[in-house]
């Protein structure tokens, strides 16, 4: 079950930072500590001997959790105590590891402590509990659950619960906007405030579909560098999807950091810090940006404004960006970086140097916030457009040879702006729902976001780097060809993500690369030796396959470099995946394979930004939004 994956998981990264192969972030230096929890929390002392290996600690006080030992003895040296670590692993996946035998073990558990039920979960309890434990060294606390609280401290408020008639009414927002407006001294508020106190950080891992509010769980996160993830249940019978968590908890507990950071953007006269748009506490708008962890995945915004005084074109306007951390070496150091902007008179200068990434991740994260902080969806959107099409028709009128053309003319720059416009209105952080939750039979089903799949969306836009930002929004789409030259295999980059891409007789197979999801599209004309690859005979034997798979979506069997096509796609996934940390094999593992014909079609399609789903509003065709923008440019010149 999905408790064996997690184990399994943590003990592939241990054994290969022992191997050397891939090492724990903090390299020799790195400390690891677990406790479980269901009923009551479990603490394991590896520094104490006994027949075990370690000594366990049952804490079954639920109203308040507290951590029995100190972080000297909660922690260990992973290069020093790796075998004890192993050992823990291997007795928690013995007792935890197998769906029978995790649920004979929490039947035991409930009738040891307090006759709680056999499904019982104290997760906010037992987080409160490991925080504790790192009061006096910091660092990162990566907690994973299935279940919301039932009892102790976090548990599921009735106010907080998922209202599935709620979903494409003015009141949806309510579900995932911002908890602190309405109750700051909440129990996850308070959690917060200690977690930014003594830098601590939390990564939380959502597993399954059942509502779990993440909302108020988000607040931690979101104000100390942390990530949110939402997981689907790992069973063993689909070792895909599993091997899909793999990749990213090896990225996760690999990547680049560093602890105790704050981040400082200063302006020359005229020049002002307006907002900071990322993934740490502000304090104060406009002043600095507080982060207990941050990573190479984590990228802040910072806006600037011109505060009115006049600037001359023969001067420059000079800007620091500071960042105070320490490393994982355990050194406090300072980065800055200096940056000397010319000053231009001519709208047409600044047109002309805009940056179409930063201006799409600039829009994404304000607008994510607003919706965060409870401002009404259709409001979100007609700002958004609104702010769009000002930019535009500022173009047109001051930049444009004709303004008066009735072509749509759009900057060299940002001639991808509607594009990614649209692209990101598509997305889970932005999109409207045009249906309710409980209209099981309508297509707007496929399409749904619902609230807790909408904060780990708003958590993802507010940390993404510009380029991570638009391979989600906006899928690299390619085509996989098998060569006349068997030692080689060729991918076409730059398809339009888009069903036009797909021509009867083509034999080459699509790969969508959307962010953390890739998945491979393979069609009836698709050429064997792909099939092949992917562990088919042909077509006909993959739906036939792929009918008795409970999801019905394949995985990539082959081994890493068994063949040239596999070589090319392996290698191209190192390039475009979100986790380059992974393991190859990992990463290939991790692959969507969806074979038409088998009814999974929509898993693909759905993702293809340019084009209409299911005649829904929400997912209109590019060609359509390109003209409400020129229709709305040609409105605003004629009546300014």
């Amino acid at each position: 079950g999905t408790c064996g994956t997690v184990l399994r998981a943590i003990l592939k990264i241990v054994r290969e930072h022992l191997a050397g192969s891939k090492l724990i972030t903090g390299g020799k230096r790195a400390r690891v500590g677990l406790l479980t929890f269901a009923e009551a929390v479990r603490f394991y002392d590896l520094h104490s001997p006994s027949d075990s290996g370690h000594k366990t600690l049952i804490v079954s006080d639920f109203e308040e959790g507290f951590s029995p030992l100190p972080d000297s003895r909660l922690c260990v040296n992973v290069s020093e105590h790796g075998q004890q670590l192993v050992g823990l692993l291997e007795s928690l996946l013995e007792e935890y590891g197998h769906p029978s035998a995790h649920a004979a073990a929490k039947e035991k558990q409930a009738h040891l402590h307090g006759g709680h039920a056999a499904n019982a979960s104290i997760a906010g309890t037992a987080l409160q509990a490991a925080v504790s434990g790192l009061e006096a060294c910091g660092g990162k606390v990566a907690i994973f659950f299935a279940q919301a609280p039932t009892f102790g401290q976090g548990i599921l408020l009735k106010q907080r619960a998922e209202t599935p008639t709620l979903y494409s009414t003015n009141k949806e927002p309510t579900m995932y906007t911002d908890p602190t407006l309405q109750d700051s001294n909440s129990f996850f508020a308070q959690v917060m405030r200690k977690c930014c106190e003594k830098q601590i950080s939390v990564d939380v891992y959502s597993f399954g579909d059942q509502h779990k509010d993440l909302t108020s769980w988000s607040v931690i996160p979101s104000n100390t560098g942390g990530t949110i993830h939402v997981v689907p249940f790992l069973p063993e019978t689909d070792p895909g999807a599993c091997a899909e968590f793999q990749q990213m908890l090896e990225h996760q507990t690999r990547r680049s950091a560093a602890l105790e950071a704050v981040l400082k953007v200063r302006a020359s006269a005229g020049v002002r810090v307006e907002e900071y748009y990322g993934n740490g506490l502000k304090r104060v708008r406009g002043g600095e940006l507080d982060m207990a962890f941050i990573d190479e995945d984590n990228c802040s915004v910072v806006v600037l404004a011109h505060d009115g005084t006049n600037l001359e074109s023969t001067k420059e306007v000079y800007i620091q960006c500071a960042i105070l951390y320490t490393s994982v070496e355990g050194q406090r150091r300072v980065r800055v970086h200096n940056l000397a902007c010319t000053v231009t008179p001519h709208i047409t200068d600044v047109f002309r140097n805009a940056d179409i990434d930063a201006v799409t991740t600039v829009l994404a994260r304000k607008y994510a916030n607003d919706l965060w902080q409870n401002t009404a969806m259709d409001k979100v959107h007609s700002n958004f457009n609104s702010e769009v099409v000002a930019m535009l028709t500022a173009y047109r009128q001051f930049c444009a040879k004709n303004p008066t053309s009735q072509q749509l003319i759009l900057p060299e720059a940002l001639k991808l702006l509607p594009l990614y416009a649209l692209a990101i209105l598509k997305s889970p952080a932005l999109r409207k729902n045009a249906d309710s939750l409980k209209s099981q039979r309508s297509p707007a089903q496929s399409v749904l976001v619902r609230a807790d799949k909408r904060c780990e969306a708003f958590n993802w836009t507010v940390r993404a780097s510009p380029a991570q930002l638009i391979k989600s929004v906006y899928p690299m789409f390619f085509a996989l060809k098998t060569n006349d030259n068997p030692a080689e295999s060729a991918i076409k980059p730059n398809l339009a993500p888009s069903t036009v891409s797909f021509k009867d007789g083509d034999p080459a197979a699509f790969l969508l690369c959307a962010g953390t999801e890739t998945y491979l599209f393979l069609t009836k004309y698709t050429d064997p030796a792909i099939y092949q690859a992917c562990g088919f005979a042909n077509h006909a034997e993959a739906v036939e396959r792929l009918a008795q798979v409970a999801n019905g979506a394949g995985r990539i069997t082959a081994a890493p470099g068994s063949s040239p096509l596999v070589a090319t796609l392996e290698s191209h996934l190192a390039e475009e995946t979100s986790f380059p940390r992974a393991s190859r094999d990992t990463l290939l593992a991790s692959v969507f394979v969806v074979v038409a014909g088998t009814g999974r079609e929509p898993d693909v399609i759905h993702r293809l930004t340019e084009d209409q789903h299911f005649g829904l509003k929400n997912m209109q065709p590019y060609d359509d939004y390109l003209c409400q923008c020129h229709s709305s440019i040609q409105n605003s010149i004629r009546h300014p």
